[in-house]
């Protein structure tokens, strides 16, 4: 898959203002365990990163990062739009206060929580000036990622015999599963994690990514199969992955991740 050459900048733009989804999570939902009430899913249909259902007095709405245009959703639970701001040309404090005021608007009454409980991955591409456009060619590019993501989680989630939402974090950005593979005492002792993350450190492009992890142990990666796509990763992190550049079809995408979770599987249940 061919990568726009300002693909990576644009995407910061973007993680940027996804965490306004997770801040409404924060102030307007029942903290978790997991944080996972921050997060959010892409819908291809919409075309629109949406947050978590949430109520305002017995009302359910979800807020929404749309792509065509580039702008700010407020949604009822059927996903009609009740409010759009179109984000190009705003900087951050305006639209921070827009999404303040439509909260307030709805009936919620309390002080809102405008700063994240954790700290984005610094990146040189980010400005805290104006959100600029993203192009055509950046949508259409991360449409067809993040559709292909949510297809080949969908796939694995058949194969693992395991349903994981397919979850946004809004932390590293990534479409991510995770499979608890055993558990003691209804905590998981081996897991296997899988999905899409953006650029960063350790790899210049978005990559699919695939680990397995166990309480007592370690996995034996000498064994790893050589896959068509994708290369196993021993220092450091350890596990798969497949870059986007290095695929041109979910087939492809579906034949790294099968092929990963198989061998990782099976050298988990080895040390049960």
């Amino acid at each position: 898959m061919k990568l726009p050459s300002n693909f990576n900048i644009e995407e910061v733009t973007l993680h940027r203002v996804v965490q306004l989804l997770s801040l409404t999570g924060v102030n307007l939902l029942e903290s978790l365990p997991d944080d996972s009430q921050n997060t959010q899913v892409w819908d291809s249909t919409s075309e629109m990163i949406l947050g978590r259902i949430f109520d305002i007095n017995n009302i359910n709405y979800r807020m929404g990062i749309g792509l065509s245009p580039f702008s700010l959703h407020l949604l009822n639970e059927q996903l009609e739009t009740q409010k759009l701001m179109n984000i190009t040309g705003l900087d951050k404090p305006a639209l921070y206060s827009i999404w303040a005021d439509w909260i307030t608007n709805l009936g919620f009454e309390g002080e809102l929580i405008t700063k994240l409980h954790y700290d984005l991955p610094k990146n040189e591409h980010y400005s805290s000036n104006q959100f600029s456009e993203i192009s055509k060619e950046f949508k259409s590019t991360w449409i067809r990622l993040r559709t292909i993501a949510n297809q080949a989680m969908e796939k694995l989630n058949r194969l693992s015999g395991i349903t994981s939402e397919i979850n946004i974090w809004p932390h590293h950005f990534d479409t991510g599963v995770y499979y608890p593979i055993t558990k003691e005492n209804g905590q998981a002792t081996q897991s296997i994690g899988a999905g899409l993350a953006m650029a960063d450190s350790k790899i210049n492009e978005p990559y699919f990514y695939i680990y397995g992890w166990t309480k007592k142990g370690a996995v034996d990666y000498s064994r790893a199969p050589s896959n068509d796509h994708g290369q196993w990763t021993t220092k450091g992190w350890q596990g798969a992955v497949l870059r986007a550049s290095e695929i041109n079809n979910l087939d492809e995408t579906n034949t790294f991740f099968i092929s990963s979770f198989k061998f990782l599987l099976n050298q988990l249940l080895k040390n049960k």
